[in-house]
C-alpha cells in the first residue's frame, strides 16, 4: 500500500497488523512512519539496526515469554535485504502469536530488491516515494506540530530551501530548533540554522560538484548524531538524479521548465542554481557519476563492520570529484 492508505487504514484503525514492512525512496518517511507504527504498541522492545542484524537473536526475542505479560516488539532497521526464508520465519512467529510485533524498516536503494522482501508480508507493507515540494512541506509541518513548535510557513519553506528540499535533513533541523525555541520565523531560521548545522547539505553538495575542498565540511556532517553512510549516499543519488531530470528535459524539449522536469517549482534563486548545475553536466558524466555512486554503495554494504566506513566514504567522494573534473563541460 501507499502512504495515504497506511495513514487511513492502519494508523487510524483501532487494531493494527502485528507485523509490517516499511520501505521506499524517501528516508524520512520510512523512518518516521515506522516509529508511528511502533508507538501503537507497549511492550518489551528489541531493536537490531543495520549491521547488528542477527536472525537467531531476532527469532529468540519473539520466541521468549515476555516479562509481566507484555508483548514482544522486534524492530529491524537495515539497508540490506534479509533472506526471504528468515523473514517468513519471523512473520510466522507473529502469525502464531498476537503478542509478537515485528516492524521491518528497510533502507534498500534498489526498489526491486526491496519489493521482493515485501512479498513475504502479503498486504502488510507500505512503500514510500520521493515527495514533491507540497508534500514535503506538509510532512514537515506535521512534524513541527508533534514537536509543539510554532513555526511560520515561510520558515518551513526556508528550512527546505537550505537543505535542498531534503526532507530527512529538514526534519532533523526542526528537531534541533524545537529543543531551543517554542516559536520560529524566517528571521530566526536565517540566523540560526547555519550555526546549528555547521554546513547545510545544499552548501556541501555545491562544494562537491564544484571541486571545492570538502574534507572539513564532510567531518562536520559526519559528527552529527543522525549521520548514516548509506542514507547519505541515497541523498547524494537523489540530488544527482534531480539534476539529470532537469538536464534531460531541457535537451528533449529544447526549453528549460523546472516544474515540468521535477514536478514542482522551487524559489527562483534555487531554480537558477539547479539550472546552472544541471546544464554543466552531459550524459557521459551523469553515467559515470551514477555508476560510481552505485559501486560505492555496494562496497559499503559489503564492508559491514569491517574497516572505517567514514574514511571509505570520504575517499569515494574525492574520487567523485575527480570524475566530475575529468568530464565536466565548464
Amino acid at each position: 500500500m501507499y502512504r495515504n492508505d497506511f495513514e487511513n487504514k492502519i494508523l487510524k484503525a483501532s487494531i493494527a497488523p502485528n507485523y509490517f514492512m516499511f520501505y521506499g525512496a524517501e528516508i524520512y518517511q520510512v523512518e518516521s512512519y515506522t516509529k508511528e507504527y511502533l508507538a501503537r504498541f507497549d511492550g518489551e522492545k528489541f531493536e537490531l539496526s543495520f549491521d547488528e542484524y542477527n536472525f537467531e537473536l531476532a527469532k529468540k526475542h519473539l520466541e521468549q515469554n515476555s516479562l509481566f505479560g507484555n508483548i514482544n516488539i522486534l524492530h529491524i532497521k537495515t539497508d540490506k535485504k534479509i533472506p526471504q526464508k528468515e523473514l517468513k520465519a519471523l512473520i510466522s512467529l507473529c502469525q502464531n502469536n498476537e503478542q509478537n510485533i515485528f516492524a521491518y524498516e528497510l533502507h534498500e536503494g534498489d526498489q526491486k530488491i526491496a519489493g521482493e522482501n515485501a512479498k513475504a508480508f502479503d498486504e502488510n507493507f507500505v512503500r514510500f516515494f520521493e515527495t514533491n515540494k507540497g508534500e514535503a512541506f506538509n510532512l514537515l509541518k506535521a512534524r513541527a506540530l508533534k514537536l509543539n513548535l510554532k513555526i511560520t510557513e515561510h520558515a518551513l519553506f526556508k528550512i527546505l530551501q537550505i537543505h535542498n528540499d531534503n526532507l530527512y535533513l529538514s526534519a532533523a533541523e526542526l528537531n534541533k530548533i524545537a529543543t531551543l525555541y517554542e516559536n520560529a520565523d524566517e528571521i530566526l531560521i536565517d540566523n540560526l540554522v547555519s550555526n546549528l548545522s555547521g554546513i547545510s547539505y545544499e552548501a556541501f553538495f555545491n562544494k562537491l560538484i564544484t571541486n571545492a575542498n570538502i574534507k572539513n565540511d564532510f567531518f562536520n556532517i559526519v559528527n552529527e548524531g543522525s549521520f548514516n553512510e548509506i542514507m547519505f549516499i541515497s541523498m547524494l543519488y537523489s540530488s544527482f538524479l534531480r539534476l539529470f531530470k532537469i538536464n534531460s528535459f531541457s535537451k528533449l524539449n529544447g526549453r528549460f521548465d523546472i516544474k515540468e522536469a521535477i514536478g514542482y517549482a522551487p524559489p527562483q534563486a534555487i531554480a537558477n542554481t539547479l539550472k546552472t548545475q544541471a546544464l554543466s553536466f552531459n550524459d557521459e558524466i551523469f553515467l559515470a557519476i551514477f555508476r560510481h555512486i552505485n559501486e560505492s554503495e555496494e562496497e559499503l554494504k559489503k564492508a559491514g563492520n569491517n574497516g572505517d566506513k567514514e574514511l571509505f566514504l570520504l575517499h569515494s567522494l574525492l574520487k567523485l570529484q575527480e570524475i566530475i573534473a575529468k568530464y565536466r563541460k565548464y
